[in-house]
């Protein structure tokens, strides 16, 4: 296959994962390289497997679990509350409230069913209606309410169904070489302000005060263990949504 037939694969691959987030379109590597740059464009650590995948009908799609929420509200600072536990017609309901530091608020609820449950299994159905309701909130105050569907199908663990990250990010450097992309650009940069200045070029529509946040919450590369060459994906990853 040629290298423009690989970029067109790949570019209609990508525009059916926007019209309906389905990724069973893509290959294995290719649906790790977009978890990894989702990852970064979101500012999540993609070692600790803050997505998982829900297989329905054959499409499968990508949402955030309990690690990505926990780093979404730590990332925004956004302070998570229960507001009220309910029990009714054998269904425990759970509401919980995210607060953004400026006051935005948003409420959602996370729903079991506790009918006919010995006190082991109940106790673990109550804590999960409350894990839902807080991640619920929390993706709503983020603006990621799409990402937040692990009603329907099958849940699979990114960890089992993907393969390997070492292996994708070693194809994915070859491929930034071969795009005539610099994957090395990063290891000159002296300072912060050298990484901010590179990333201006690329996100001219971004402030400086906007990139230095992003620097900022930025984490470090899992395989290399560099700032720098994380914050240099990030951008890249943005670059591209």
């Amino acid at each position: 296959m040629s290298e423009i037939t690989q970029h067109n694969t790949s570019t209609a691959a990508i525009a059916k994962i926007i019209t309906n987030g389905d990724l069973s379109v893509l290959t294995a590597v290719e649906r790790v390289k977009y978890y990894v740059q989702l990852c970064q464009h979101l500012g999540l650590n993609p070692i600790t497997k803050p997505f998982d995948y829900i297989q329905d009908k054959g499409k499968i799609t990508i949402y955030v679990n309990q690690t990505g929420a926990a780093q979404l509200r730590n990332l925004h600072n956004i302070n998570i509350k229960i507001t009220s536990r309910d029990t009714v017609d054998g269904m425990y309901i759970v509401t919980a409230e995210a607060r953004t530091p400026a006051g935005r608020i948003e409420e959602s609820t996370g729903i079991v069913n506790v009918d006919g449950l010995d006190a082991k299994a109940k106790a673990n159905a109550m804590m999960r209606a409350e894990t839902k309701a807080k991640r619920r909130a929390t993706l709503s105050i983020c603006g990621l309410g799409w990402m937040a569907d692990d009603e329907s199908g099958q849940t699979m663990k990114a960890e089992v169904y993907d393969p390997p990250m070492d292996i994708v990010f070693n194809e994915a450097a070859s491929g930034l070489i071969s795009a005539g992309k610099n994957p090395e650009v990063w290891t000159d940069w002296k300072s912060p302000e050298d990484a901010i200045a590179w990333a201006k070029s690329q996100l001219p529509e971004k402030s400086d005060e906007e990139l230095r946040q992003i620097l900022n919450s930025t984490q470090s590369d899992p395989q290399t263990g560099k700032k720098a060459y994380a914050f240099y994906q990030r951008v890249q990853a943005m670059n591209e949504f």
